[in-house]
């Protein structure tokens, strides 16, 4: 599937999220999550985009660039993959102080799950808090609201808390 992210306006000048697709033949099915529409096709996102970048629990810093992957509306973005098992429940928060940040989730047969433009109101860094479906590898794509827009960001993956084992009392 090739999700191809964008910024449209709506009649009050407000930014709208839109995706514009490229569809290989073959069956094809629509998604609809967080009042958007996804096209669902055989190819997954991320072959798309060759750079695909580690992600472990904690802050990483990094930064958009010209090098990075481009959506067809001139948007940077980067792709990053962590391990993740049913059941937990994870944070991820993107801030720049450079630029709009746009983040988007996607299961690990590359279906988008959850996207967030502005955790808050006035605020345009990006929060995505989502209990994973299924075992296996998922996908955050890291991306700049618009066009032309690139820097450093931080990209926070908050992973659920380990388990600790008991720990036995010695008694005297």
């Amino acid at each position: 599937m090739n999700v191809i992210p964008s910024v449209a306006r709506d009649r009050c000048g407000c930014a709208v999220r839109k995706s514009s697709f490229v569809v290989p033949p073959g069956p094809h099915r629509f998604l609809a999550t967080l009042g958007m529409t996804f096209l669902l096709a055989t190819t997954a996102f991320a072959a798309d985009c060759a750079a695909i970048s580690p992600l472990a629990c904690g802050t990483t810093a990094a930064s958009l660039s010209g090098s990075d992957c481009t959506a067809t509306d001139g948007s940077q973005y980067r792709l990053w993959q962590f391990s993740g098992s049913a059941g937990d429940t994870i944070v991820i928060d993107m801030h720049s102080a450079v630029f709009d940040t746009y983040l988007m989730l996607l299961d690990p047969s590359g279906v988008p799950l959850a996207e967030n433009d502005d955790s808050a109101g006035g605020i345009t860094d990006s929060r995505i808090t989502f209990t994973l479906t299924t075992t296996g590898t998922w996908t955050v794509v890291a991306n700049s609201l618009a066009a032309s827009q690139s820097g450093s960001y931080t990209l926070s993956l908050a992973c659920p808390a380990m388990a600790h084992p008991r720990q036995r009392v010695a008694r005297h």
